[in-house]
């Protein structure tokens, strides 16, 4: 009986010449690779700042500092020039957005002029 059983228990365990030959036949396969890519993106935290010009890695290190960003957290940081902005900053990370540009804060003006 303990021939059947190790034999069972052979089939069961999982070869590694075997498992590695597997891993290299889906990491040559691009539809492997676009999914496990969407599941990376899904993963990764954007933070997106808009301005009226282009920021420094400088401005942008501070900005990460003052909203004390994990730094363990894979991040990616989305730069969008807005020349319509004027003054000032909109930050945008997960559900939270702060907008602190010149733009924003007349356009809150003339919304509280109208109420």
């Amino acid at each position: 009986m303990n021939k059947a059983s190790d034999t069972e228990k052979d089939s069961k365990s999982i070869d590694p010449s075997r498992l590695e030959a597997q891993m290299e036949k889906l990491a040559k396969n691009p539809a492997f690779l676009k999914k496990m890519e969407n599941v990376v993106r899904r993963e990764e935290r954007v933070l997106t700042i808009r301005s009226p010009y282009v920021l420094s890695a400088d401005e942008v290190k501070k900005i990460k500092q003052k909203l004390d960003i994990e730094s363990r957290v894979s991040l990616r940081v989305n730069m969008v020039v807005d020349t319509s902005l004027l003054l000032g900053i909109i930050i945008k990370y997960k559900d939270y957005y702060f907008d602190y540009s010149l733009k924003g804060q007349i356009a809150r003006l003339f919304e509280s002029l109208e109420a």
